[in-house]
């Protein structure tokens, strides 16, 4: 499931819709395990959604917020322990796939104009 590459350790999950996330599991600078995406899940969500107003940036911060993820200039993360690992990981995953589906914002939005 992880494989491990400049001492950080890689893994991609997938979901039972299919949708593959990239997640990350590294010691930050603090000397924390962090789980974190590299950036992978904003930038993914830009394919087909625009973070282009204070409602989309706030309905994001509540996703986050309501998860317990920080995110750092697009880098969405979590730290974590060895005792806390899997259900950080299945929170994180989770949150991710919420983030990378906010795209059906703009659905609502259409049907609703």
């Amino acid at each position: 499931m992880f494989e491990f590459c400049n001492n950080i350790c890689y893994a991609v999950i997938t979901s039972s819709a299919g949708d593959m996330y990239d997640v990350f599991l590294k010691v930050n600078d603090e000397g924390r395990l962090e789980l974190c995406d590299m950036g992978a899940t904003l930038m993914r969500l830009s394919y087909t959604f625009e973070l282009n107003s204070d409602t989309r940036m706030e309905i994001l911060g509540d996703i986050l917020q309501s998860s317990c993820i920080e995110n750092n200039r697009g880098n969405l993360y979590v730290a974590t322990t060895e005792d806390d690992f899997l259900p950080n990981l299945l929170n994180f995953s989770l949150t991710m796939s919420k983030i990378v589906n906010m795209d059906i914002l703009k659905w609502i939005i259409r049907r609703n104009s």
